[in-house]
This record gives C-alpha cells, structure tokens and sequence, in this order.
C-alpha cells in the first residue's frame, strides 16, 4: 500500500513538472473569431491586390518618360509590380498560420510601402498620361490604407493578448515551481520499485 501511494504521489509530481512548467514555453493560440477576421482580411488584400495588378498594367511608364517624366517614375512602377507580387506572398502566409505575427506585420509594412508608391505613381499618371486613370488609383489606394489600418490592429490586438496570456503561464510557472521546491530531488527521483513477495 506505502509503495503503490509513493507512485502515486511521484506521477502527480512528475506531471506538474511535465505539463504545468511547460506553459512558459508555449505559444497562445489565437481565437477563433480573431483566426476567422485575419483570414478574411486577407482575402479582401487579395482581392485589392488584384485591382492593382490591373492599374498597373494600364500605366505606361514608358510614354510618361518621353513626354518628360523624371525616369524614377518607371523605377517605382517596377518597384510596384514587385510589391504586388510581395504582397499576395505575405498574405497566403499569413493565411496559412494565422497564429504567427511575423508575416501580418511584414504584410502592414508591405502594403504600406506599396501606398507610398501609388500616391507618386498617381501623379505621374495625372500629370503625363490620363487624369482619368489618376482618379480611379485614389479609391484604390484609400482601400490599401483601410486593410493596411484592419491588418495592423490585429498585430496589436494579438500582441496584447500574448502578453496577457504569457502573464498568466509565467504565473502558473512560478506557482509549479514553488510546489516543486517542496519536494527536493524529484527531477532526479524514479518511482518506487514493487517489492517482489517472497516465496
């Protein structure tokens, strides 16, 4: 009976050890809702990301320089095209494992940086091919900035409950090893062995 209590007791213990202290390591999930507003976001990136690809296409750096555009406008213009293509790379990453904050954030400064070139890319476009073409990127641009402002608070958002979350693991952490100094040698300890009855 004394036996079979020390194994008892010794289980207990060395589940604390293995599932209770192991909090600190882990890394909180997102919820569901949280999951559901990022995937969603990301197919509304898509979705811009494909109106874009099509302004692009109707631009035509190449005329804009010969009728006087300073040549730096058809390096943004690549550099947008290149940017679109990021930015669809990004997005299906954050897709896949919403739970990483890594890709939403590099997704906030992708799109960022491809608003910045839009808004120069428009005034070329204004002032050295169509001002009609010029008034259909503000919309777009607008959208960019909204799905930029939607991706960067879920960064916040999700940072936060991190935080919340890793608080309380360290708290449930600190709390097993308390519990654990009460009982020295346990890392190092094996269950009691059966006594063999003798014949």
């Amino acid at each position: 009976m004394q036996a079979a209590q020390s194994a008892s007791r010794w289980l207990y213990f060395a589940a604390l050890a293995a599932g209770v202290c192991q909090l600190r390591g882990q890394t909180p999930a997102l919820s569901m809702t949280a999951v559901w507003d990022v995937r969603e976001s990301v197919q509304k990136t898509k979705q811009y990301t494909g109106k874009l690809a099509e302004l692009l296409r109707e631009m035509k750096p190449e005329a804009w320089k010969a009728n006087g555009a300073p040549a730096a406008y058809l390096t943004q213009w690549e550099s947008a095209r290149r940017y679109v293509q990021l930015v669809e790379e990004t997005a299906n990453k954050v897709a896949a494992d919403p739970d990483r904050l890594r890709p939403s954030l590099e997704l906030v400064f992708h799109l960022q940086s491809l608003e910045s070139l839009l808004e120069s890319l428009g005034e070329a476009v204004s002032r050295y091919q169509d001002p009609h073409l010029a008034d259909r990127i503000a919309p777009v641009i607008a959208e960019g900035s909204n799905l930029r402002e939607s991706l960067r608070n879920h960064v916040l958002e999700a940072a936060d409950l991190r935080e919340q979350q890793f608080a309380v693991a360290d708290q449930e952490a600190q709390r097993c090893r308390a519990e654990l100094s009460k009982h020295p040698g346990l890392e190092a300890a094996q269950p009691p062995r059966p006594r063999r009855s003798k014949k």
